[in-house]
């Protein structure tokens, strides 16, 4: 099943320009932000009572957003920003950006560890979003009324390294990967609400979730494959146990794409109908 290009990078963020940008390969003003480095900062807190007008981002005064919490760790901090994550529901994501001096001031998001559900980024548009750069997750759960829960664009690469749920995505993607980046869900997770696709890459773009264990609950429904993709992609999935069952086709790969189950066989992704590939795609 081919996918427009147009519907790809209108996922969730229709009015973003900045966002389009990144997806079409052109400059992003956020990138020529000044960088006045804090060296010292490692830590931000964000909470569903803090405030971005009257926060600093501590944890007695945290801010209201990921975004803010984001920015400022972009633009001042030094080093590996942990963003602490209160518990509660947030209404909007964050989308963070590259540097030129590589990834040694990304992001990790971490909410609860033994928790996830309570801590949910439950948006309109897309959750968490990264082109160029890095970002890692934990502890969170991730839906959206039209976007998607995880993207990767420009040679970004995000990468879970603890517990986190997917919720329902109806308009939007699980996990979506291209321009030559990476999504990797390296812990065990669960699936309570379904998507368009959950592992989905295109342009070169990588999704993997290897030797983990993935728990479905509530049936969820894919719309156009559980995993997919096109020109250049590639999913490694092999090794994973799949508890619960999904419907809609286990996976659909074309235009060069690859599927890599180590010889899982054609039952490997949950589902209620049997996959396929064409146009040099390929499953294996």
């Amino acid at each position: 099943m081919g996918i427009p290009f147009s519907d790809l990078v209108n996922v969730g963020r229709p009015l973003d320009t900045d966002f389009l940008a990144v997806l079409r390969g052109t400059e992003v003003v956020r990138t020529q932000m000044p960088k006045a480095r804090l060296g010292g900062v490692s830590d931000i807190y964000v909470s569903p009572s803090g405030s971005d007008e009257t926060g600093d981002g501590t944890e007695s005064s945290p801010w209201l957003t990921l975004q803010k919490a984001a920015d400022f760790a972009y633009q001042f901090c030094d080093a590996l920003t942990t963003v602490h994550v209160a518990d509660g529901v947030y209404t909007t994501g964050c989308t963070t950006y590259g540097h030129p001096d590589g990834d040694t001031r990304g992001i990790i998001i971490a909410g609860n560890d033994a928790h996830p559900e309570n801590v949910h980024l439950n948006c309109v548009g897309n959750c968490l979003t990264t082109s160029g750069g890095y970002l890692a997750i934990k502890g969170i759960k991730m839906s959206s009324t039209n976007g998607s829960a995880l993207t990767a664009a420009a040679a970004g690469r995000i990468r879970s390294i603890g517990a986190v749920e997917f919720g329902a995505c109806p308009n939007g993607f699980h996990t979506i990967s291209g321009q030559s980046s990476s999504i990797e869900l390296g812990q065990s997770y669960k699936i309570s609400g379904g998507a368009r696709s959950h592992l989905y890459m295109w342009e070169g773009g990588t999704v993997s979730n290897v030797s983990v264990t993935v728990t479905l609950v509530n049936t969820p429904n894919f719309t156009y494959s559980f995993a997919g993709g096109y020109n250049c992609g590639n999913i490694a999935a092999w090794g994973t146990t799949y508890v619960g069952a999904a419907t809609g086709t286990r996976y659909y790969v074309y235009n060069n794409a690859t599927i890599n189950v180590a010889g899982g066989g054609a039952n490997y992704f949950p589902g209620s109908v049997a996959g396929s590939y064409a146009s040099g795609g390929s499953y294996a």
